[in-house]
């Protein structure tokens, strides 16, 4: 086994969960729009800092670049939706179906791809997709013949899909862009797109006060570190990339740590199972696509 890949796959996992955390909080305070755009702005000053000391030693062509800025749309968009379900709902409830995302690889592999799908890969799905059934319905709400949709589900499975996409072709592009160009492209474009956008729409992007933007600097930080550091183990070692890939993909269990221990939530038993089965079946997932 390949130390480094399990050290990068913690270590993205730690970040992106500590990240999305902070992020989630400082959406509760400013909106998840004022927030994604200056995460992304922060990701993307940490990561031009580290390609000025290291540079980067891909060449790519133009057209390489112009596929590789492309997904900066959805990843936007994506981390957009991501931010709103946790400043309406839950980050124990939100976290594990937001980073369900191998489905969406899975599932691209399959459409886009023309891959066939294994006997293993249809029992991750199941049990992935059960678990985010699981997640967004609550019990005691269905009994009682209310409303028993848990509050951020369609945003985040919006986040899921959206951030699920980039993913699929996120091996290809580190190793033909490089790591850190491609790590700049898909935060400092994002962060464009939302400040060009946002004063297009006349969203409120006053830099947000003391605590909150404390808040979002760290999760910005963390964020652009996270991504070099995965796209950095998926360039240097790619034959351990299923080992990357399901370590990073605990990063919905780091949210849901925080969730828990600090924002003391409390999902339903069902909800519970629902966890457990999305984060087991997404890391069955990531293990198996990677190979």
């Amino acid at each position: 086994m390949s130390y480094l890949a399990v050290l990068v796959g913690l270590a993205a996992a730690f970040l992106w969960g500590t990240s999305d955390y902070l992020a989630g909080l400082a959406s509760r305070s400013v909106g998840e729009y004022s927030t994604n755009a200056y995460v992304f702005l922060f990701g993307g000053i940490t990561i031009f800092i580290a390609l000025m000391f290291f540079g980067s030693s891909a060449h790519p062509d133009l057209g390489a670049l112009i596929f590789g800025a492309a997904f900066s749309v959805p990843i936007f968009f994506g981390s957009l939706f991501y931010y709103r379900a946790f400043r309406i709902g839950d980050f124990a409830i939100n976290a594990p179906i937001s980073s369900s995302y191998p489905v969406v690889i899975v599932l691209g592999s399959v459409f886009l791809l023309g891959q066939a799908l294994s006997w293993t890969e249809i029992l991750g799905l199941t049990v992935t997709i059960l678990g985010i059934v699981l997640i967004s319905t609550k019990f005691s709400m269905l009994k009682a013949r209310k409303r028993a949709l848990a509050a951020g589900v369609g945003s985040s499975v919006l986040a899921m899909i959206l951030l699920g996409v980039p993913s699929i072709f996120a091996a290809v592009y580190a190793a033909v862009i490089g790591f850190l160009l491609l790590s700049l492209m898909w935060r400092t474009l994002p962060a464009l797109i939302a400040f060009v956008g946002g004063y297009a729409a006349k969203q409120d992007l006053r830099m947000p006060k003391r605590r909150t933007l404390l808040l979002i600097i760290v999760a910005g930080l963390f964020d652009g570190l996270a991504l070099s550091v995965y796209l950095f183990g998926i360039y240097a070692n790619a034959l351990a990339l299923p080992i990357i890939s399901v370590l990073s993909g605990l990063t919905g269990a780091v949210t849901v740590a925080y969730g828990l221990m600090i924002s003391k939530e409390r999902p339903e038993w069902n909800q519970w199972l629902g966890i457990a089965m999305a984060i087991a079946g997404a890391a069955t997932l990531s293990y198996i696509s990677a190979l």
